[in-house]
């Protein structure tokens, strides 16, 4: 088992606390990927990949080397691996009723922080000070658009309103990932990248 930081918008802390956010999927990247048998930088990415071990819980792509070599990308992130969530935060002291401690606090919550206090990025939240851990469940290999109705509720899509009944859960969520990676070069909806869709539970 390995703990991982994996960072989470305000919006998607709101909807993990509030018991709506299941899943999460990330750009199959040289950051979180692994390829034991190829350096990252030999991958072929013009050609054509595609999954393999569907339905293991543990799904790979399979990708072009040189030579016309195949091999196998898996996720960093693995099945029983643990997250814990790194957020927007700071410290503040005192804490209410204990004066002689500084107290972490976190953005999505709402806070106000006092005069002299900054926020603190949650690139730079270490392990102790974050409050969510979650299990990894699952890790599936797929392209961004074959997210499933129920897949985009599972991962929180959020607004005032918006119900089953009232909207698309694909249409909300094409919204929500484009809102965080619309702006970067191929990795938007329409762009359809390669994502590890990544199911987890709380971890006990």
């Amino acid at each position: 088992m390995t703990d991982h930081g994996i960072l989470f918008k305000g919006k998607m802390v709101q909807a993990w606390l509030a018991g709506r956010k299941t899943q999460t999927r990330r750009i199959v990247s040289e950051h979180n990927s692994e390829c034991p048998s190829e350096r990252w930088e030999n991958l072929d990415w013009s050609k054509p990949a595609w999954v393999d071990g569907v339905g293991s819980g543990s799904e790979y792509l399979k990708v072009h080397g040189p030579d016309g070599t195949i091999h196998r990308v898996h996720s960093r992130i693995q099945p029983g691996d643990q997250i814990y969530v790194k957020e927007t935060w700071a410290q503040v002291a005192p804490c209410v009723g204990n004066e002689t401690d500084a107290c972490t606090v976190y953005r999505s919550d709402g806070v106000l922080l006092p005069d002299g206090y900054k926020w603190r990025s949650s690139m730079l939240m270490p392990r102790c000070e974050s409050r969510i851990l979650l299990e990894v469940v699952s890790v599936r290999a797929q392209r961004l658009q074959e997210i499933s109705e129920d897949d985009a509720w599972a991962e929180g899509v959020v607004g005032y309103g918006t119900t089953r009944s009232t909207h698309e859960g694909r249409e909300l969520y094409r919204d929500l990932w484009d809102s965080i990676n619309g702006d970067k070069p191929g990795c938007s909806f329409a762009d359809n990248p390669f994502v590890w869709a990544i199911t987890f539970k709380r971890a006990e």
